[in-house]
């Protein structure tokens, strides 16, 4: 199928799939629960194809080859979307299976920007429940992660519930997972799923951009009516607070950049064990509409472009 055809066909599975299960436990920091919630509700349209999303895809070959040259193990497709009776909400769509090994493999790539998540053994935790999620649906022993950091290196980790196991070579890390901890992940996405998907509940809000994206995109254009807000006039009363806080917190921050500036002069940088500063002087270009309309005459209407947001702004009485 192609990508439209297998979104469609996903959305109709009655659970999540291993992607979204780092964004419902809070997990993910590119996604959330809310935002699953509100796409699986059809609020909000399918995750728009952006070009980090198209580079994984396009690199997964090549992240398997690299996989099967530090392992010389071979691995192989699985075209399919697999599911399993013991864990009824959650299904997996791996991205290959290792040959002739109980095994399976999962394919990152990475911005050289995020090396330090893969430093010491470690990589990010959502990746962890994506991959204990492929292997409670398979019901495979172990599940390789192999991640390309763009320009500067090449890892493996596995994560197994083989207590048998042993650390091999071209692994940089082992994460042993107990049968218990597949259970819990289980009942967690169960009750999740079936509160929110099936049931009425909305999940709470986290803070986070995605969710902020996630509610722009589902309410874009306001009606014009007004509603009560008392329900929520103790949330008004600690963000008030937290506003007092936060502009004594900038003016702190302020004052000491002011320090700085003041100290550097004309410098452009300075420096000292804990941090560089860089204060550069720079120049850009833009379009003085006024000037060009005394010289030119009016504007068409094609050359401007409109777009429509909304402002949300809070006013509290004195």
């Amino acid at each position: 199928k192609n990508r439209e055809e297998w979104l469609e066909l996903r959305s109709e599975l009655n659970g999540l799939g291993g992607s979204e299960v780092g964004s419902v436990l809070g997990l993910n920091p590119y996604s959330s629960a809310y935002e699953v919630w509100a796409r699986r509700k059809g609020l909000i349209p399918p995750k728009q194809d952006n070009e980090a999303m198209r580079q994984g895809r396009d690199l997964e070959d090549y992240v398997a080859q690299r996989f099967t040259e530090a392992s010389g193990l071979e691995v192989h497709k699985v075209n399919a979307i697999l599911t399993n009776d013991d864990f009824p909400r959650l299904f997996a769509t791996i991205d290959r299976k290792v040959s002739n090994r109980d095994a399976g493999l999962e394919c990152k790539t990475a911005s050289a920007l995020n090396a330090k998540a893969y430093r010491g053994g470690e990589f990010p935790a959502s990746y962890y429940v994506q991959c204990c999620t492929y292997l409670a649906v398979t019901g495979l022993k172990t599940w390789y992660l192999a991640v390309v950091v763009l320009g500067k290196e090449f890892k493996v980790y596995a994560l197994t519930r083989d207590e048998d196991y042993q650390k091999e070579d071209f692994v940089s890390s082992v994460c042993y997972v107990a049968e218990e901890e597949l259970t819990a992940l289980n009942n967690a996405v169960t009750s999740w799923y079936e509160t929110y998907i099936i049931g009425d509940g909305t999940p709470d809000v986290d803070g986070s951009s995605a969710t902020t994206n996630a509610i722009k995109e589902a309410f874009p254009v306001s009606n014009g009516e007004t509603i009560d807000l008392m329900p929520y006039e103790a949330s008004l009363r600690v963000y008030k607070e937290l506003q007092n806080q936060s502009k004594e917190i900038e003016t702190q921050m302020e004052t000491i950049a002011q320090e700085i500036k003041a100290y550097m002069g004309e410098s452009e940088t300075a420096i000292c064990d804990i941090a560089k500063v860089s204060w550069k002087s720079s120049s850009r270009k833009t379009l003085d509409a006024k000037a060009v309309k005394e010289e030119f005459g009016d504007i068409p209407d094609e050359c401007y472009k409109v777009s429509t947001s909304r402002i949300f702004k809070i006013t509290f009485n004195k």
